[in-house]
């Protein structure tokens, strides 16, 4: 899910800091410069120990679903892309979060069974496409990406310098590689949403170390997590976790809500702000999934395919994501096998 900050927000963000503001606040509005601005010059092109992903190379057929599995809303009806704090934030209830619990559980089960295929190496990201497709299908489940806003594949696959929505092609993986996969299913009416960072084969030590903290950036955030809490508190433990191990948070894609609808309030912003000011309730669900880059100076860009998003820098991204539910004593990953 994407939500990008225009310059006009970032203008009036800085104009709201006043001298005493804390230091990440300010860090915050300089890294919305950095991903917002345009390059007027040739970039000066680094070689890489990894693939550079530089464009989509073949993307088969999509591939069919039966007519027996049922269809998500966005399919069958429109469903308008939200603004942030426009709507109110769903309460589940019981029946809800244990349908929830369901589909979360099929989505990350099969989503670890990808990232095992995909570690060993020797495959396409067309192939785990494949895989995945048949799996959710085989499980009734229909890959809520296929055909979202004309997304063509059943699982988003981002190698290296793609930082999100990658779609699986027959480029072939090579040993050194990282690979974001994020897989979404809906089934039995709600959708199950979780993403995970893996290398293929072995990975110098600076993939090593941006994955690991990826994945305690999301960690980090889910530590705010609780009745009561702001939902801005998430994004300033993910920045301040990301300022620690020395990599950059992505600002343009955040958490949503989730249910019967892929995407819907709140949305879960992975820096400092106070752009979602409601206070998490028990029964509250939602993603959180920050992106995390290893090089702190890089904006991105969106390929031609439409979906397709890259580090202009080329550098490598990671990102790690759970659906949760706020309970009374504090959350539930709900994203779990």
């Amino acid at each position: 899910p994407a939500l990008s900050q225009g310059l006009l927000k970032l203008w009036l963000m800085a104009l709201s800091l006043s001298l005493k503001a804390p230091v990440r606040y300010i860090s915050a509005v300089r890294s919305h410069w950095h991903q917002s601005r345009s390059f007027f010059s040739a970039k000066k092109k680094d070689v890489r120990p990894y693939t550079v992903v530089t464009d989509t190379a073949n993307i088969a057929p999509a591939r069919t679903v039966p007519d027996s599995i049922p269809r998500p809303s966005h399919l069958t009806e429109a469903e308008p892309l939200t603004t942030i704090a426009d709507e109110t934030i769903p309460v589940r209830t019981s029946e809800e979060l244990d349908a929830m619990r369901a589909v979360g559980k099929l989505t990350r089960q099969i989503l670890e069974e990808a990232a095992a295929m995909t570690q060993q190496g020797n495959v396409t990201t067309n192939d785990i496409d494949v895989f995945v497709h048949e799996r959710a299908i085989a499980s009734g489940a229909y890959p809520s990406t296929l055909h979202y806003l004309g997304f063509p594949k059943s699982i988003c696959t981002s190698v290296n310098n793609v930082a999100v929505h990658g779609i699986p092609d027959d480029t072939l993986l090579k040993d050194g590689d990282i690979v974001s996969l994020d897989l979404t299913l809906f089934y039995n009416g709600f959708h199950g949403d979780t993403c995970i960072t893996v290398g293929v084969g072995e990975t110098d030590p600076q993939a090593e170390h941006l994955m690991q903290a990826g994945l305690e950036c999301l960690q980090a955030g889910l530590s705010a997590c609780g009745p009561g809490v702001c939902f801005t508190e998430i994004g300033d433990r993910i920045w301040d976790k990301a300022e620690k191990e020395g990599v950059f948070v992505n600002l343009q894609f955040v958490g949503h809500g989730i249910g019967r609808e892929f995407h819907q309030p709140p949305y879960v912003l992975p820096y400092p702000n106070d752009d979602v000011v409601d206070i998490m309730q028990p029964g509250h669900v939602f993603t959180v999934e920050p992106v995390v880059h290893e090089s702190r100076q890089t904006g991105t860009t969106t390929l031609t395919d439409g979906w397709t998003v890259i580090t202009e820098d080329d550098s490598r991204t990671a990102q790690f994501e759970h659906t949760i539910a706020i309970t009374e004593e504090g959350y539930e990953v709900l994203t779990k096998v």
